[in-house]
């Protein structure tokens, strides 16, 4: 995780209930910040987060995870745009991300929630929020949001 924020919060997640109202307090806190990096192992529930987030932005979309699509859009029911949702997983290099639309989508100033962003690095803004989930024995999870 990086060292440097200008605002951190933590969270402990017992189900997927939870996460509804740690959604709505990240997003309350996000400014006019768009982009958001999600972090965590596989199973470590990226899309199901994503998924709250979505649903708290408004959108009646069933989220999904884009690992083979690359790219799922929602739609706001305010006419205020798309939510983008990315999945680099299977992103190899930056050619090739470029060749998905990627850049232009994290340029295009909505909302765009990204799972492992790490090929993606040079082109992703330094105001942006970041997300870690990690499993807990009891499996739980722990959510540390970064606001940077």
């Amino acid at each position: 995780m990086p060292h440097v924020s200008s605002e951190e919060m933590r969270f402990i997640c017992a189900s997927p209930a939870d996460l509804e109202g740690i959604a709505a307090r990240m997003l309350e806190s996000m400014g006019h910040r768009r982009v958001v990096l999600l972090y965590g192992d596989l199973g470590a529930g990226k899309t199901t987060l994503v998924a709250a987030l979505v649903r708290s932005l408004g959108s009646p979309d069933t989220v999904s995870s884009p690992t083979f699509a690359i790219v799922h859009d929602y739609l706001l029911p305010d006419g205020d745009g798309v939510v983008h949702h990315l999945d680099a997983y299977r992103i190899e290099s930056l050619d090739e991300a470029w060749e998905a639309g990627l850049e232009e989508i994290l340029e295009s100033g909505h909302w765009t929630f990204v799972e492992w962003p790490d090929v993606l690095a040079p082109w992703l803004p330094a105001r942006r929020a970041e997300i870690y989930l990690r499993i807990l024995p009891d499996s739980s999870r722990e959510i540390v949001f970064l606001i940077l």
